[in-house]
Order: structure tokens, then C-alpha cells, then sequence
């Protein structure tokens, strides 16, 4: 069965402000200067061969989020430089397309995640 998804991520309460690491500012000021261009998306798939129940596929995602600091990672824009937030609760929508229906789905599924892996990634969180 072939599968691409797609996440929405909702976050609220921020627990604690960090710096930049020392790699990290070139790759922001990278996204500022180019903020439609996707040079740092990185993505990749699974196959899962057999059903899945999306709601509990998503609940599943939310725990590994709840449990990894580094997933709940925002940034925030300061006066003169942006700072890291890890917020204490995020929640990921996952959005299902199945196209294990189709013909050629894994051919159909891989064009659907290089579009989705071309969009520009929105650097601040705007909650």
C-alpha cells in the first residue's frame, strides 16, 4: 500500500529560550535571504505494507513528539536575532492520501512527496 502525508503542527507554551548552535545562524540567514527557495527541506518516506488507522498513526507521531524536546523546537523572532523555543505541547494533524488504489501508485505517491518536498518551510511559528 502506498501512502504520502502530510503534517500540520499546532504548539503552544514555551518552556525555554537557546541560542543558536554554531552552525545554525548560516543556515537561518540562508532562509531569510531566500525564503521560497527549499534548499533545507529534507524528507523521506516508509513503506508500510498493510492498513493503517490514521488517528492512532497520529496519536502515535503526538508520543514521540511529547517525548523528544528536539521535535517541539520553534523559533522566535527578537529584536536583533531569533532565539529557540522548545514549546511543551505540539500536536501534528496527519493528513492520510492513499494511493494504493491507482495505478502505478509508488510512481503517483513519489510525485505527490516531491511536490510536497519543494514547498518553502515557514521559518517562524506564527501562533
Amino acid at each position: 500500500m502506498w501512502k504520502a502525508n502530510w503534517y500540520n503542527m499546532t504548539s503552544n507554551k514555551t518552556l525555554k529560550h537557546y541560542s543558536f548552535s554554531s552552525l545554525q545562524p548560516d543556515i537561518w540567514f540562508d532562509q531569510i535571504l531566500y525564503p521560497d527557495v527549499p534548499l533545507y527541506n529534507v524528507g523521506g518516506y516508509l513503506r508500510i505494507d498493510g492498513s493503517i488507522v490514521p488517528t492512532v498513526f497520529e496519536q502515535a507521531l503526538n508520543q514521540v513528539i511529547k517525548d523528544n524536546d528536539a521535535l517541539r523546537i520553534i523559533l522566535h523572532q527578537e529584536k536583533t536575532l531569533s532565539v529557540l523555543e522548545i514549546v511543551k505541547n505540539v500536536h501534528i494533524h496527519f493528513d492520510c492520501h492513499d494511493f494504493s488504489e491507482q495505478e502505478n501508485a509508488p510512481k503517483l505517491a513519489q510525485a505527490w512527496m516531491a511536490q510536497a518536498f519543494i514547498k518553502p518551510f515557514q521559518l517562524y511559528d506564527n501562533n
